[in-house]
């Protein structure tokens, strides 16, 4: 048995690993909102002007609102693009698989191929 481990060894170990589990939560989310009011500060900066003249005062929430639509914007091209990738992923793995057969057995041993074709015949 090892005479230089403690119970502080342990607690170390798990406070370490806790703390840095906070750290790689806390980081990404901090850095979010920064860039989130970064973003909003300079749509709002350069709407305002414009929004002045146009109404005669300016307009609180504007750069929010605009933020807003821009994120759900970004949200629906990236899900469209990342869902047909997936879906041409997904159907050329498929495509493999019934080409190959599944698991290393030729298509026209594979069990499904076989009642397909009975089904087909039958």
């Amino acid at each position: 048995m090892n005479e230089n481990v403690t119970p502080k060894d342990g607690f170390g170990k798990k406070l370490r690993a806790q703390f840095m589990a906070g750290i790689i939560v806390v980081v990404p989310v901090a850095a979010t909102v920064l860039i989130l009011v970064w973003v909003f500060n300079s749509i709002d900066g350069i709407l305002q002007p414009g929004v002045e003249r146009v109404v005669g005062h300016t307009i609180p929430g504007v750069g929010f609102g605009v933020t807003v639509v821009l994120i759900y914007i970004t949200g629906v091209v990236a899900r469209n693009v990342i869902g047909k990738r997936l879906i041409k992923y997904s159907q050329s793995v498929m495509n493999r698989l019934h080409a190959g057969g599944a698991g290393g057995v030729p298509p026209e041993r594979h069990a499904g191929h076989r009642f397909h074709h009975q089904r087909d015949n039958g």
